[in-house]
């Protein structure tokens, strides 16, 4: 196993009582609160959003939203929620508005903690969780809002606190104040209604820095970034009996993700998506697309805009370059490379063309499991094991199993991962994400959540990225050319032909069958000599040589012919011997013609069994599959205490005790507040009132890459907002106060400006 080295402890003030009704390995903290609570009466109302929901989008099951709303409501089946979590959980944002409304008189404007942070930009961890619309924090002079799915505010605060108290803490520390007015209000989403309950009545707290801070092991986040960029490979992870995280990696380069070093950021991503996945938890697939020309790139666990979501992205598309040996981005035929490297490798394509049995068209979806990544643990070390992801495929719309070739494929790949990870980086760079989902599968279904403050993870900065929303999808023909004359095992090389620029000359709306069609029409009139084994190859050569030689010989005979009748017409027939050499020519001439005459049939017989060559076409409609990062396909640890693995930790962790020491005077340091709002990023915000309308009150915010617009009337008029994070002005209608319901109408679309920045998906 070789010699591992502590390269990380973390210790920490002592652990306080979780929160009540707290999940199992989820971290919380304990805000203290000035003055006591009051007795609060709940004020719920209702926010439809239904008009807003664009029901046309197609979700990873391959139905659309409407679909899936409609299986909700009509009872006949129950559509798994995290489908839905994405499309439905951002209508949130409306929430600090509606309250606006529910007041009278102009205040200060609100923003939201996220608007300096659109997709893809620098931004802390948490920043993805507020604009999925979970949770909700709106900042202002002195005041923030903050908006948790429940009930009870005062419970949620407690059980969200380790999300939210990061943009406060950073709004605090803005402001030269030493305490914040913090309102937290309850809100739920019924999917099935398409509605928002929002209790307009918040409990109200002071807050200051001391509130904010963990109540727990602190996690030294500077260590850990340290730590990555040390280098190393990641193998161990431990909780001791003083609550201090304690990581261990093996002596070695820098690993990488997306080509980019491994960082702690990478560990941020990978712990939000197994912590606060809510109902959608980890993944990556290629599924159909509105435009039926690309597959749509669906991410759960918001893997989205992040290295790891690249890395694996990246290898889901290799199953395409392990079907057809064409290069997902490049289009490249990286056949012969991937052969130089990886013994035995053969494209899926290439296994089918050996089954005749085997359908021309096929709609196979390949998936990476983890189900046997896993950790060997002894309670309070946890080892990884494996971090191998396993290949495997299923029929799409068909229960019929799986052909040789896929078979034989996947098990090739996962028999020999290790090779295919020198030819391909991103399966290289996939076992680094297997270790830390290890790790961190392991931390979620320990009691490490109750002992540590790892929420400290979700203020880690995450570097700027962008991840494609779709690809284009491959049109391809792999074909093959067999001798049609019993010789069946004697065939050419198989040879991928390209047709994508097919793609684009068709509508968005072609199906997968119009564009087989194409290829199959595009193929009858290709030139296919480059595709003949070299058997045939050799005997077309040899029949084109032979061709050559009776054109040769008929020449000759030509020649001879004329100088017969030349000679006939002079002859002397009384001179014998003239008459002597006239019939040995006309000898000559006839072994001669008697050669070329059985030539001529032996040349038309190869001919004719030529002729007789077939060829066999293999067409592939799309390569979609997927990476499954689900926590619960994880395998669960091993609980192995006297493992090899574990004494080696043990064994590693005395001899590094004089690191130890240092990183335990320095684990106490205060966590940085992050980079949220300060004075670079707020916006100076004036709210103005509308000459002429009484009782309305019209604000502002504009900051780089965000927007704000919003027209609130007195109630029961119809109310205005327009934002970056919706693409449409949303009408207001309705009165807002308790027991009531107000729609939320989609207004003109929003023209996008540098005033006026909508958040794009790509």
């Amino acid at each position: 196993m070789g010699v591992l080295v502590a390269v990380l402890v973390a210790v920490g003030i002592a652990i306080a009582a979780q929160w009540p009704g707290a999940k199992s390995g989820r971290s919380s903290a304990t805000l203290r609160t000035t003055p006591a609570a009051v007795v609060r009466t709940p004020r719920w109302m209702s926010i439809s959003y239904r008009d807003l929901i664009d029901t046309s989008v197609i979700t990873h099951s391959r139905k659309t939203v409407g679909e899936l709303l409609s299986d909700m409501a009509g009872g006949r089946e129950s559509p798994p929620t995290g489908e839905l979590q994405p499309f439905l959980e951002p209508y949130s944002f409306v929430c600090n508005e509606i309250v606006d409304a529910s007041r009278s008189g102009a205040r200060p404007p609100l923003v939201s903690a996220v608007a300096g942070y659109p997709p893809g930009s620098i931004q802390p961890a948490w920043a993805a969780l507020l604009r999925e619309g979970r949770y909700q924090v709106f900042i202002g002079d002195g005041l923030a809002r903050v908006f948790l799915q429940g009930r009870d505010p005062a419970s949620l605060l407690e059980r969200d606190l380790g999300v939210v108290r990061h943009p406060l803490a950073a709004a605090l520390g803005s402001s030269a104040r030493q305490a914040i007015t913090l309102e937290v209000y309850a809100f739920e989403n019924e999917y099935a209604s398409q509605t928002l309950r929002l209790d307009l009545e918040p409990i109200v707290r002071q807050v200051t820095a001391a509130d904010l801070g963990p109540r727990k092991s602190p996690l030294p986040v500077a260590g850990l970034a340290s730590l990555f960029a040390t280098g190393g490979t990641l193998e161990a992870a431990e909780i001791d009996p003083s609550n201090q995280l304690r990581l261990y990696a093996r002596p070695g380069g820098r690993e990488t993700l997306a080509e980019s070093p491994q960082t702690i950021a990478d560990l941020a991503v990978v712990y939000r998506a197994v912590f606060y996945n809510g109902l959608n938890p980890p993944y990556i697939s290629l599924d159909q697309h509105e435009d039926n020309r690309r597959a749509k790139v669906n991410f759960g666990g918001l893997l989205e805009d992040t290295h790891v979501g690249l890395v694996v992205l990246e290898a889901d598309k290799l199953f395409k370059t392990l079907s057809t040996g064409i290069d997902p981005n490049s289009r490249a035929n990286v056949v012969a490379s991937i052969k130089a490297v990886v013994p035995g490798f053969l494209t899926e394509d290439e296994r089918s063309l050996r089954d005749v049995a085997v359908a021309a068209r096929e709609n196979i979806r390949y998936w990476f499991y983890p189900d046997r990544i896993r950790t060997v643990t002894d309670g309070s070390i946890a080892a990884v094991e494996s971090c191998q992801f396993f290949a495997d495929a299923e029929r799409m719309g068909d229960k019929r199993p799986l052909g040789a070739a896929q078979r034989e494929t996947m098990a090739h790949l996962n028999a020999n991962f290790e090779e295919y990870a020198k030819r391909f980086l991103p399966f290289k760079e996939l076992l680094t994400v297997g270790r830390l989902m290890a790790i961190v599968n392991w931390l979620h279904s320990s009691s490490a959540a109750t002992r540590v403050d790892l929420d400290g993870l979700l203020g880690v900065e995450l570097p700027a990225f962008e991840t494609q929303r779709a690809t284009q999808k491959m049109l391809a023909i792999s074909a093959v050319v067999s001798r049609g004359d019993g010789l069946a095992a004697e065939r050419g090389e198989v040879t991928v032909i390209r047709l994508d620029n097919l793609l684009e000359r068709q509508p968005s709306d072609a199906s997968d069958d119009d564009f087989l069609g194409l290829a199959d029409a595009a193929f009858k009139f290709r030139d296919r000599d480059d595709l003949l084994p070299a058997s045939i190859v050799a005997a077309r050569q040899a029949h084109d040589a032979a061709d050559r030689g009776l054109k040769a010989r008929s020449m000759e005979l030509d020649r001879l012919g004329r100088r017969i009748d030349s000679e006939r017409a002079g002859l002397d027939r009384t001179d014998q011997g003239a008459v002597d050499a006239f019939n040995a020519l006309v000898g000559r001439y006839e072994a001669l013609r008697r050669a070329y005459n059985a030539e001529v049939e032996t040349f038309n017989a190869e001919g004719d069994r030529l002729n007789a060559i077939s060829t066999s076409v293999r067409t592939i409609v799309s390569v979609g599959g997927g990476i499954n990062l689900e926590p619960h396909n994880f395998a669960p640890p091993v609980v192995a205490p006297q493992s090899p693995r574990i004494a080696a930790v043990r064994k590693a962790a005395a001899e590094v005790s004089p690191l130890r020491s240092s990183l335990m005077r320095s684990a106490g340091a205060p966590e940085a507040p992050g980079r949220v709002i300060d004075a670079k990023w707020k916006p100076p915000v004036l709210p103005t009132t509308a000459a002429g309308q009484a009782g309305e009150t019209v604000h502002r915010v504009r900051s780089p890459g965000y927007f704000v617009d919003a027209i609130v009337r007195p109630s029961g008029q119809p109310s205005t907002l327009a934002t970056s994070q919706y693409p449409t002005e949303v009408i207001i209608q309705g009165t807002v106060e308790a027991g009531r319901t107000v729609l939320l109408r989609r207004g003109p679309p929003i023209k996008p400006s540098p005033e006026r920045p909508v958040w794009t998906r790509r």
